[in-house]
């Protein structure tokens, strides 16, 4: 098989930057705020902090500095498996998106392809 590979993204973000809600606020969508606010304080920092990284990755690997993290969305499949979805049009026909969790740190990786 062959991948027609436009971007690769990176980032890694420390879990205990996410524990103020007011900044939470600014780059979570409504449906990931619903989730975030049904889980414990530790976990709720985790999981901002998955988002952002898979938001500053998705950005890395696009170029494409000016899109907001508020129309960046990610979501799980029934299986775990998270996936982007997009508030407008996105270019991309095929993202990959991983994201790894210990217990202070998040990594996240993207790939783009056409």
């Amino acid at each position: 098989m062959s991948l027609n590979i436009k971007g690769i993204g990176t980032d890694i973000s420390k879990v205990n930057r996410f524990s103020k809600y007011d900044v939470i606020c600014r780059f979570l969508t409504e449906y990931e705020l619903e989730i975030y606010r049904s889980y414990n304080n530790e976990k709720r920092m985790e999981y901002a902090a998955s988002r952002w990284s898979a938001k500053e990755s998705f950005v890395k690997a696009s170029g494409k500095k000016s899109i907001s993290f508020k129309d960046i969305e990610i979501r799980n499949d029934k299986q775990g498996k998270p996936y982007f979805v997009f508030n407008k049009n996105s270019e991309f026909t095929n993202i990959f998106l991983s994201i790894s969790h210990e217990r202070e740190y998040v990594v996240t990786f993207v790939i783009l392809t056409l």
